[in-house]
């Protein structure tokens, strides 16, 4: 397990909602990303097990803080 995968179950484990971002950039691919934030750590685990470098963003609303 990754760093950033670590560190996004643990802020879901708190109950923020979060997306992954691609490598490098600063905001999220798809744009229904508050749609697809979540704190289900199963599907954070398959997130970052499908691309273990992607960036943290927390969702609050419709904004987002990475």
């Amino acid at each position: 397990m990754s760093t950033l995968h670590d560190g996004a179950l643990s802020l879901a484990r708190v109950g923020w909602r979060i997306v992954p971002l691609p490598p490098g950039m600063k905001a999220p691919g798809p744009k229904d990303w508050p749609a697809l934030a979540t704190s289900d750590l199963a599907v954070i685990s398959k997130w970052w097990t499908d691309q273990p470098e992607a960036n943290i963003a927390i969702v609050g609303g419709n904004s987002l803080l990475v």
